[in-house]
């Protein structure tokens, strides 16, 4: 990441945050449109609780309590998700504590 300082001033957190968000927008933006509605596989790598977070995020997506927003991208929506490798994950911990256990679908649309 590279930051262009225009002016000098003082470097706040606020001041981060703010340029962080920007940035954040952009990128994501720029992923939405490279990305838009191909067919092409997703595989996942997660480490340690990102493998958690990831888990639940593919299982909101495949199994929606709620309605999803419209404006997701295939991508977004992870329909061509075809794997998932998980490195130093808390997910059996938690298996544990289920009676059934239910996983989430791989491939994702393409088959």
């Amino acid at each position: 990441m590279l930051l262009l300082i225009k002016e000098w001033k003082v470097i706040t957190i606020p001041l981060i945050r703010k340029f962080m968000k920007e940035f954040k927008k952009k990128q994501v933006n720029y992923i939405r449109i490279d990305l838009e509605n191909r067919e092409c596989p997703v595989i996942i790598l997660a480490h340690s609780l990102g493998g958690h977070i990831m888990s639940n995020y593919i299982w909101d997506m495949q199994k929606p309590k709620n309605s999803l927003p419209d404006d997701l991208s295939s991508f977004e929506r992870l329909e061509y998700l075809a794997g998932m490798i998980t490195f130093g994950c808390n997910i059996p911990v938690f298996a544990f504590a289920h009676r059934k256990i239910e996983t989430i679908d791989f491939p994702g649309k393409i088959k």
